[in-house]
């Protein structure tokens, strides 16, 4: 079938004739339609089958349109806007041939013009402009060399770019370097990246440019650390590590600012106040795996284990209620600047019980009735009224849980919340005896009528009968808990 369309898109003769055919076939088509009526499987494959020949005739007919707009804009002199509307019949259809000729004439007649540009700047010395008139003359020879066309250049050309180039190279050269000396790098900076985006390797514009890009982030997060904010002179140091970690000691600095910007913090074993157990576990588990998620530079955990063997050296019990001031002491003890404590206060599930009830429906069945008109029997659709059963169940799950972050130094309340979740989970399926695809919703009424109506029916018959398991549902809960406790201790400490 693509080899059949891509034979036609080569002769406009040929379109023409494929577009009479496409007339001509009205009849058989009609014809088709009543034969297929009850045939959805055929009429879908027909119908894609018109798609891709319409898709097939736009392509061309694009073509032809955009290749006839280029030719009346070349009969006007207008060689650019000829050489778009040409390019631009290509990208429709890139074997039209009517196209590639009149760009390969207009496209060159567009190329020698840009050429001329650079001899013009470069005999005037203006060699910013030769230079950037040639790289737009060869742009515009690239974008019609994708469709195969080689548009011809003068070697005295490519003579005139190189020695304004070196000139131009030249001048930002010095430009730059008298910037650096009076240590303007942000003026300098743009300047060198020009310098190195028309030549990489001239001279040593890599080293300068990186001196440019650096130096100002660099002497920025010196004077932050100077004056103790740690965090921003990390962000600076950050900036560059990103890009350059070799440059000067600040890889060192970044890492010294973090130091000294971060909170350690030490989570203390959550407390429970319900009958199930084990969940304060699972929830501080979350939380922990949750914070080190954020990947926050500003936030040290000490790790669980590390944290009981010191309490249990020094003989410190955490039983009962662990207020604020505890919980400074504890942090003290630990050598962390911060102490985050929570507690489970409340956990319930609640299943309903499974209910159901009857109701309408319809079931169509076929019938044989007399045709007056075509004097012989023939079969319809009729629908008797029946009836399915429909089920409902439902679960929800609270979880309450407190939480507090406070500081070893002060005794502050860094953060605190009380995050109450709850998750539920229903059913709602349905039951019949008989088979379902002949299947109508409905009511006293009669059918309900429509795809969608009878879609919707018919989801519920394959809908899912059991609802989830309580773990799948508190491992949810879980999350979205620790989710919110580690987005406040970002807030408060990790930014």
């Amino acid at each position: 079938m693509q080899i059949f369309f891509a034979f036609f898109c080569f002769q406009e003769s040929s379109v023409k004739n494929f577009c009479v055919f496409v007339k001509n076939y009205q009849f058989w088509y009609n014809n088709y339609c009543i034969f297929a009526e009850n045939n959805l499987k055929c009429m879908k494959k027909f119908y894609f089958i018109l798609i891709a020949i319409s898709a097939f005739l736009y392509a061309c007919s694009g073509a032809k349109s955009y290749y006839k707009k280029g030719l009346k804009l070349e009969q006007a002199n207008m060689y650019d806007e000829a050489s778009q509307m040409y390019l631009q019949s290509l990208a429709r259809n890139p074997n039209y041939i009517d196209s590639k000729i009149a760009l390969k004439k207009t496209g060159q007649i567009v190329f020698d013009n840009r050429l001329g540009d650079v001899f013009k700047a470069h005999n005037a010395e203006n060699h910013k402009a030769a230079v950037y008139s040639y790289l737009k003359a060869q742009e515009f020879a690239e974008q019609v060399r994708v469709y195969n066309i080689e548009l011809s250049t003068p070697p005295q050309y490519e003579q005139y770019f190189e020695k304004s180039k070196a000139k131009y190279l030249d001048a930002l050269y010095k430009q730059a370097t008298d910037l650096l000396a009076v240590e303007n790098f942000e003026a300098a900076d743009p300047i060198l990246a020009e310098i190195k985006k028309l030549d990489p390797n001239y001279k040593d514009v890599k080293s300068l440019k990186r001196t440019s890009a650096n130096e100002p982030l660099y002497r920025n997060g010196l004077a932050e650390m100077q004056a103790k904010n740690y965090k921003q002179a990390y962000y600076y140091f950050d900036q560059i590590y990103q890009n350059d970690k070799s440059y000067k000691d600040a890889t060192a600095l970044r890492e010294k600012a973090r130091k000294e910007a971060a909170i350690t913090v030490s989570v203390l074993p959550f407390q429970n106040y319900t009958r199930y157990n084990g969940v304060e576990r699972t929830i501080q588990g979350n939380v922990v795996a949750s914070i080190l998620a954020l990947k926050s530079p500003f936030i040290d955990l000490v790790d669980r284990e590390n944290l009981q063997t010191i309490l249990d050296e020094q003989k410190f019990g955490l039983s009962g209620n662990v207020d604020e001031a505890t919980a400074a002491k504890v942090g003290n003890l630990l050598g962390v600047k911060a102490v985050l404590i929570g507690k489970v206060t409340n956990f319930t599930e609640n299943t309903g019980r499974l209910r159901s009830e009857e109701k309408i429906a319809y079931e169509s069945y076929q019938a044989k009735e007399w045709n007056s008109t075509t004097n012989q029997y023939q079969n319809v659709t009729k629908y008797r009224r029946t009836s399915y059963r429909e089920y409902y169940n439902d679960k929800d799950i609270n979880i309450t849980f407190e939480y507090q972050l406070i500081s070893s130094e002060t005794g502050r309340i860094l953060a605190s919340n009380v995050v109450n979740k709850t998750l539920k989970d229903e059913v709602r399926y349905g039951t019949y005896q008989g088979d379902t695809r002949n299947l109508f919703p409905g009511d006293a009424n009669g059918v309900f009528w429509g795809n969608s109506e009878k879609n919707r029916f018919d989801r519920l018959f394959q809908a899912r009968r059991e609802l989830k398991p309580t773990s799948e549902l508190t491992q949810n809960l879980y999350r979205f808990i620790a989710d919110e406790v580690s987005a406040d201790v970002y807030r408060a400490i990790g930014k």
